[in-house]
């Protein structure tokens, strides 16, 4: 067995990792995870342009009023997703797991009531699942120290 010469790590498991010094003296470890948020942002962007179309900003990971029920959805929000775009929702619901799951702990609570639909996702779940992918996406440069 063969054992290389120590390299800092830069990235694993599609985690970049970035080491600075402080005036302090203190060495801080950044992890960030721009690049997954970027492909996810790629590949789910037109879901964006249907239910965010004005591009606004999401400052929290869910709406206030994101848990509702059947009875209190109406209209066009509590159809149920046509098999295509439940096919999405769960793998846009996939892609989000893996960011919380690994660095994004700010909206793991969001991502378990958003993935707790993946069975019978309705019009306001996929709503609400675009609304954690744009915080996301809006917080992508933001690091775990």
């Amino acid at each position: 067995m063969r054992i290389s010469e120590f390299v800092p790590l830069q990235r694993f498991l599609g985690c970049e990792f970035e080491e600075v010094d402080t005036p302090h003296g203190y060495r801080v470890v950044i992890v960030r995870q721009r690049d997954k948020i970027m492909e996810m942002d790629k590949q789910f962007g037109d879901l964006r342009d249907e239910l965010n179309p004005k591009r606004r900003k999401r400052n929290t990971s869910l709406p206030l009023n994101a848990l509702q029920w059947d009875d209190v959805v109406l209209g066009e929000c509590a159809k149920l997703l046509d098999a295509k775009l439940k096919e999405r929702y769960q793998s846009l619901a996939g892609c989000v797991g893996w960011i919380v799951g690994s660095i994004r702990s700010d909206a793991r609570f969001e991502y378990h009531m958003v993935a707790s639909m993946l069975s019978g996702p309705r019009m306001w779940d996929l709503f609400a699942l675009v609304w954690v992918m744009d915080y996301l996406c809006d917080k992508a440069d933001v690091p775990l120290i």
